[in-house]
Parts: structure tokens; sequence; C-alpha cells
């Protein structure tokens, strides 16, 4: 064979290698661009799905705000005829640009500003608002007006009691407006359903489907969705927000559904055409399979533009990767490449260094309150400020959420400490241009490393541990790592594993401890507690389990089931003709910011049958100092359903007497230490009687918890005290125990106490 063949096949199947390869190689880049694309598709369509949620909730909610502010001025005014009512209520028409505001009897009789007279008792909104909760309607046609309206429905209470309600009606066209916010260049649109999958609110987009009733029926339309309509529905029914994937009338969408929180079950969904999504994806491969046409004329020249276009493209990959997008500081995974050459470096050295990790307090409730906008602000503040504040040679990074991460060095641990107490208040001074009741809180970890080899990840749990451990605490919100931590997040972790089995095994159990009056030393009312009764272990202390239940939300769940066996109870003495005594049963304050705890409590005292008025709700004093307005206006609205309110270990906080003002409870109860040293000390004598007095002037009764000698008892009586609860009287017993104390013979209930 010639060598020139030879050459010639030589170089014809080089370039043919090398054309394979290059095709193979575009193949696979089409398929990773498209992924990117659509991937960045995807959390556009989220956060953009999220931003409308949060835009119309938060309009929502202004006009119910709005109403209630109408409502309550109201309440107070003493007006005397229904003429003088409607002239007051037409100076908001006007104010508010409302249609109309109605004031409606609870037999449902609403009495307009425009001098209408109709009957709306059948409404959903007026029911709802009956019973003591602000809320909107579904769009519905206006019996004057004949037009399409929304209504904002809230309670109005005097003397505690819900005697009317206020309706203020505006033209649905308001919510149209506020879905019309368009994405993707126009080609996306949003509607408002409910997690039964009825459309609240079309869109006025024309490529949406306008005769749609019913989100899922629409769906289900096409067999293609059968297999992502049962995840969405279930997604929907939990309260989740996501972005899914469906063939809508031959064409696929993109489908992002975010909750309003708060406002009914609703849900904002956007909808944008994939093709329109991805569009660019359809341009960079068909300029790839443009050069794939002409890779035998300049197949160097193509692949020097692909070496350069991967080069940049990597360099913005590690941009990204390297980079938090937000708050400008080093990624996570950033900050573990640094943080590993720098031990590695000062491995042989005498170098002291440390691992710190600084936690928001009670993040996720700043932004469910003060919204998202408000905690991306507070996250930069924190950023910025370790950027300002770090020494040279420090490496600090965003890890995740709100926590940030800093590896330093230091000559003594005294020095550490104040270094990062100092740093800590730094972080803690952040004004908000929201509201002035936000307080920042950090909670700062320190782990001494030791083992510079050890794993950084491990380094970064410990601090980590060390920054939970002050969670809550009113002193210091510093700690340094110990053993004890990691015995604790063991033990932690072996009750966790545990709790939803012991839940679905009964081996929770309900004590009831007595209370007394303290003149006639009789039985007065109960408080319900909690005990774990483990099959290996025996009883198992409260605060060795209620403190974890807290931190992973299952206390919700063990609450609500105390909440319900007390009911059962009661219901059960009252079936049986015997006279129910109160019981108070506590909430931990993860209920408070959950929407559905008001509905859940509503719901078990309906399902079976008792007053309110015998239950007891007990909150700690702590509780009130996270957000005092909020956790006013919800208070309120149990008092509207009938409950009576309790703060216990009243006395242990920084502001006890402004807390009876601010506060509309009906029983305080003292913590033992409060009287305990001071019965012998005539000042502190002095602050109790007044104490036990400014309460019976605001109507409140005074029970002292921890009651255990008769000097106590004594000394109580003399200070006027109503009740006492404690070992002196009787320890907290099972329930058939407690019902033979306190009807003179055993009684077996059915459960014996177990939360089955």
């Amino acid at each position: 064979m010639k060598p020139k063949k030879v050459y010639t096949r030589i170089t014809t199947t080089l370039i043919l290698m090398a054309a394979l390869l290059f095709g193979g190689s575009s193949y696979y880049y089409v398929g990773w661009v498209s992924n990117s694309l659509e991937q960045e598709a995807v959390r556009t369509i989220s956060e953009t799905t999220i931003q409308a949620s949060y835009s119309i909730r938060n309009m929502i909610i202004g006009q119910i705000r709005v109403l209630d502010g109408i409502a309550d001025t109201l309440s107070k005014a003493n007006y005397q005829d229904m003429g003088e009512i409607r002239q007051y209520l037409s100076h908001f028409d006007e104010k508010y640009n409302f249609n109309r505001i109605s004031i409606c009897t609870p037999e449902g009789i609403a009495y307009a500003s425009d001098g209408q007279t109709l009957n709306v008792s059948k409404e959903p909104g007026f029911q709802k608002a009956l019973q003591g909760i602000s809320n909107i309607s579904p769009p519905f046609l206006d019996q004057i007006s004949h037009r399409e309206i929304i209504t904002f429905n809230s309670p109005l209470v005097i003397d505690g009691e819900v005697r009317a309600t206020l309706s203020a009606s505006r033209y649905s066209q308001d919510l149209y407006e506020a879905l019309g916010t368009s994405f993707f260049n126009g080609y996306g649109y949003s509607l408002i359903i409910d997690r039964k999958g009825t459309v609240i609110l079309a869109s006025q987009h024309p490529d949406s489907n306008h005769s749609i009733d019913n989100w899922f029926e629409y769906l289900s339309r096409d067999e293609r969705n059968k297999k992502t309509l049962k995840p969405f529905s279930e997604q929907l029914m939990r309260g989740s927000s996501g972005v899914g994937s469906f063939v809508l009338d031959g064409d696929k969408k993109f489908i992002g559904y975010s909750k309003m929180q708060g406002i009914n079950d609703w849900y904002v969904v956007s909808v944008v055409s994939k093709n329109v999504v991805m569009n660019r994806a359809d341009v960079i491969i068909g300029s790839t399979y443009l050069l794939c046409l002409i890779v035998f004329t300049a197949l160097m020249a193509i692949f020097a533009v692909i070496s350069r276009s991967k080069k940049r493209h990597q360099q913005e990959m590690e941009s990204i990767a390297f980079l938090d997008g937000l708050t400008k500081l080093p990624s996570g995974y950033k900050f573990h490449l640094d943080a590993c050459h720098l031990l590695k470096k000062h491995a042989g050295s005498d170098t002291q260094m440390a691992v710190v990790q600084f936690n928001i307090d009670r993040f996720k409730y700043i932004n469910e309150i003060y919204g998202y906008q408000e905690g991306n602000q507070i996250l930069q503040h924190i950023g910025k400020t370790l950027q300002d504040q770090v020494c040279a040679g420090d490496r600090i990074g965003r890890l995740h959420g709100d926590r940030f991460i800093l590896l330093t060095s230091y000559k003594t641990k005294a020095e550490l400490w104040s270094r990062m107490n100092e740093l800590n208040q730094h972080l803690s001074e952040y004004t908000s241009q929201v509201t002035e009741d936000l307080h920042l809180v950090i909670h700062c970890g320190i782990y001494i490393v030791i083992d510079k080899k050890m794993d950084i990840y491990t380094m970064m749990d410990r601090a980590g541990m060390a920054a939970k451990s002050v969670k809550g605490s009113y002193g210091s919100t510093c700690a340094f790592f110990s053993d004890e931590m990691l015995e604790q997040v063991v033990e932690e972790q072996n009750i966790e594993r545990r709790m939803h089995d012991a839940l679905a095994h009964g081996e929770f159990e309900v004590y009831l401890q007595p209370k007394y009056d303290l003149n006639d030393r009789s039985m007065q009312c109960a408080e319900a507690l909690i005990r774990w009764n483990h099959p290996e272990k025996g009883l198992i202390p409260p605060n060795a389990f209620i403190p974890v239940f807290e931190k992973n939300g299952f206390i919700v769940q063990v609450d609500l089931m105390v909440f319900e066996f007390v009911c059962s109870l009661i219901k059960r003495w009252m079936d049986q003709g015997i006279k129910p005594i109160p019981i108070s049963v506590n909430f931990s304050r993860v209920h408070l910011f959950r929407s559905d705890f008001l509905l859940n409590l509503s719901s078990i005292i309906k399902k079976y049958s008792i007053p309110p008025a015998l239950i007891e709700i007990e909150l700690t004093e702590s509780i009130v100092y996270e957000n005092i307005d909020y956790l006013r206006d919800v208070l309120l609205k149990l008092k509207c359903l009938g409950f009576t309110l309790s703060i216990d270990d009243f006395g242990t906080g920084y502001s006890s007497l402004s807390l009876l003002q601010s506060i509309p409870a009906d029983v305080i109860k003292l913590d033992r230490g409060f009287f305990l040293n001071e019965a012998n000390d005539e000042r502190g004598r002095i602050v109790i009687a007044n104490m036990i007095k400014l309460a019976h002037d605001l109507k409140m009764r005074v029970v002292a918890e921890g009651v255990e000698t008769e000097a106590q008892v004594q000394f109580l009586q003399s200070m006027n005290c109503n009740l006492a609860q404690g070992y002196y009287f009787a320890k907290p017993m099972p329930v058939a125990q407690f019902e033979s104390s306190l009807f003179g013979e055993t009684r077996v209930f059915e459960q014996g106490g177990r939360l089955d």
C-alpha cells in the first residue's frame, strides 16, 4: 500500500474519529444544556409563584387588617341606631375604596353603608367571622350590582364576645389585576385554586382555559398526566410548594404552585409552556447541529471554540458553586475547600484554631411573620457584618438557610470568647424597616480544634451542636462545644427514633395533678401532664423528652393528643352525670405560629360537644416576649372561642408586670421560685402581696405551683392566693387514681390515661 494512501486513510480515520467524538460530545453537551436550562426555568417558575403568592397574600391580609381596625374602632364606639352606624361605615367606603361595608347581625341580616339590606346568613365568610376568624370569601355574584365581588369579613367583638360581623366588598377585578403580573415575557399566567383543585380565580390570559371549574379534572383529561397528578394533589393537601410538568390541551406545561399561608387553603398556580421555557435550548441545539455540518472543514477551529467555551463555562460554574448569591459570602462548598487548605497549612504548627457557627434564632418564624424579603435583608446584614468584622486570614461562609460558619485562629480561650461575644453583638445590631418588634438574636457555637486532621464536617457539626445548646436561653448566646453535648445529641437521637412508635403503641400517658382552694382545702380543678412510660426504662421525666419534641415539632402531635384526651375525659364524665371540673392543658410555643392551631382546637371541642370554658389553655410566660402583638391576637381569638387562658411560670421572666396589661389572661401561675425565698423577707412579702392584689384587681385568679410545706400554704393564704398545686396536696397521678380521689370511688377509665 502506498504511503499517501496510508496517510489519507489514517487522516480520514482520525477525522472520522474526531467527528464521532465531536458529535458524541455535542450530543452530551446539548443534553446537559437542556437539563441545566430546564432546572433554571423550574427555579424561576418556583420563585415567581412564591412571589405572586406572597404579593396576593399581603394584599389580602392588608385589607383584612383594615377591616379588623374598623371593627375594633366600632366596638368601642357608642352609636345609638343603625343610621349612625351606616353613616360611620360610609366614611370608610370612600377612604379605603370599598364598594360597600356592611354590619351583619348574628342572624345574617347585613345592613350596608349604601342603605341596602341583605341576607348573608348562608355565606361561608360570614359564618367564619361569626366564629371569631377574619377571612376572605371566594368570588361570588353581588346581589345588588350583579358583578363578581369578593368580601373581607371580620368579627365585631364587644366585651369578649362576637356580637356581629363586618363585611367589606371589592370587585374581583382587584384580584385579577394582582394575578396579571406576567412572566416569561408574557407567555406565562397565574390563577388561584384551593387544595381540592377548585378554581377560585381564573386567569384572564388568552392562553388560559376560562371554562375550567376544577384543575384536577382538567389535568385528568390527558392520560399522560395520571402518574404526576396524584403526587401533585398530595402536595397541595400537605400545603407544600413546588413545580410539576403536565400536558394541557396537547401542550407540555410547567406548573408552579405555592400556598398562600393563612388565606383559607388557597394556592397560586403559575403556568407556562415548556416550549417557551426551552426556547433558549432549541437555539443552542440548532447551533450545535449547524456546527456538526461544517466540522470537516473547520474541525480545529471548532475544537478551539469549544475549548474556550468550556473553560469560560467552567469559570462561571465555579463562580456559582463558590459564591452565595444572596450574601456574597463564600458558599459552604468553598468554605470547606478553604478550611481544609488552611487546616492543612497549620497542621504542624502551634496555631490554635476554632470553628464557629452562627444561627439566627427563630428565623423560620421571622420569614413567616415578616416575609421572605425581610429575612433576606437579615441574611445580607449578617454576611456584610462578618465580612467587615472578621480578622485577616479567617475563613467565612454561608452554609444554608440561617447558618453561617467561621474558621479562625486564637491565642487564648478567654480572648476567643470575648471576640466572639463582641462579634455576636455586632451581628445582632439589625434595624428593621418593617417593624420595631423585631429583635435579632444570634446563637454562636464554638468548637475548639484539637485534631487538625479531623474531618471539617465533623467540626462544623459540633459547632452547630454548641449553637443549638443556647437556643431559648435568656443568658449567654455563645457556647463552647463539650462532650456532654455529644452525649445529649445521641440521647436526643434515641428519643427521636422511638417517639413515633411510642405514640402509636400508647406509651404516652396522661397524669392529672389537682389544684386546691387555699381557703377550704377543696379540690377545684386539675392540670393534665404527659408521662412517657417506656417499656424498658420505665417512666421517663418530661424534661428529658419535651425539649426534644419542641425542637423537632413532634410536640404538636403530643399536645393535641393530650388535649383530645382531656376533652374525651370531660365528655365521659358529663355522659355519666358527673359534674366535671376544669382541666388545664399545656401548649408549646410551636402551636401559636401554626395557621391551623385555632381550627384544630375548635374542631376537637365540637367533636366532643363540651363547653370550652372547662378547658384552661396554659402558656409559659417566656412565649410572649417573641412577638407580643401577634400572640395577643391569637390569645384574643382563643378567648373568643370560650377557652380560659393561663400564664404558667409567672415571675420567671423580665417584664412580668407589663405582661399583665398586655396579655388577656384569666389565670397566672406563680412559679415556686418566685415565692420560696420571699416568704421570709419583708420586702419580698410586699412584692408578692401587691402582685396578687394587682392580679385580683385585673379579675385574674392566682395559682401557686410547687407547694410542698404547710408553711408555704399558710404564707400563700396570708397573701390571698386563690389556688395551690404541689406535692403537699397531691402528686400527679393516673386518671383512675384521680377519679377515685375526686369522686370517692374507683372508676376505671377505658384507656387508663394512655394516648393510643
